[in-house]
């Protein structure tokens, strides 16, 4: 690549005549903004979903549990929640260290979204690393989605079947349903789980390229 053409040997000679501290010198690629930004979004979003993740292991059955008070085939809801909630149990720490995980690694994404957008040398490290655990904790996080499924999608699949054999008609409908959104929520969440993984890859490799070493090696304002 010719040098006459690259932005950031254009910013160091700039920056030669103007002075370091002219913050105008300074290129900032797209792709540090597209990475800055998507961190800063995984971070905001890993924190609530650590914190929303936490309250749904503690309450979520308790939750369901009253909001089917009443309904028909209590019984066989109450059973099966139960059931669900023993599979619950059952992967609990699991999903605690991985609730733990992921709070740590969304403070990581926050502080290395804004130091890389603020030209932070730290910021490039601390984002290549945070996104390598953020890449082997999304695997196992499908993993144990994966087995969790293996248990769950059984459950509620005997419990709809037995409702409709007791209701018929409509109940029967609503079995058949209920089964086909379950599919297509586990299609949703594997196609989401992989794009994630697909940007992950693509942030860690774009921070690792050597043309951007002048934009953090310049030394930045505030």
């Amino acid at each position: 690549m010719n040098d006459s053409s690259n932005p950031y040997v254009e910013a160091r000679v700039s920056e030669a005549v103007t002075g370091p501290n002219d913050s105008a010198t300074v290129v900032r690629p797209t792709g540090i903004t597209v990475v800055g930004v998507l961190s800063i979004l995984a971070g905001i979003l890993g924190l609530l979903g650590s914190v929303g993740g936490v309250v749904n292991l503690i309450f979520g059955q308790k939750m369901a549990s009253m909001f089917n008070q009443g309904m028909p085939q209590q019984d066989a809801q109450a059973e099966m929640q139960r059931e669900l909630a023993a599979v619950v149990a059952k992967y609990m720490i699991p999903n605690v260290l991985i609730l733990i995980v992921g709070a740590v690694l969304g403070a990581c994404f926050l502080s290395g979204g804004i130091g890389v957008i603020r030209r932070k040398p730290w910021s490039r490290l601390l984002l290549r690393r945070t996104l390598f655990f953020a890449i082997l904790c999304e695997v196992l996080r499908m993993i144990l989605y994966g087995f969790t499924q293996l248990e769950m999608v059984p459950i509620t699949r005997t419990y709809f079947e037995r409702m409709a054999a007791d209701q018929g008609g409509g109940a029967a409908a609503m079995a058949q349903f209920s089964g086909f959104a379950m599919l297509i929520g586990l299609a949703f969440y594997a196609v989401w789980a992989l794009i994630k993984l697909g940007i992950m890859f693509w942030g860690r490799m774009y921070l690792n390229r050597s043309e951007l070493d002048p934009y953090f090696t310049t030394e930045s304002v505030g």
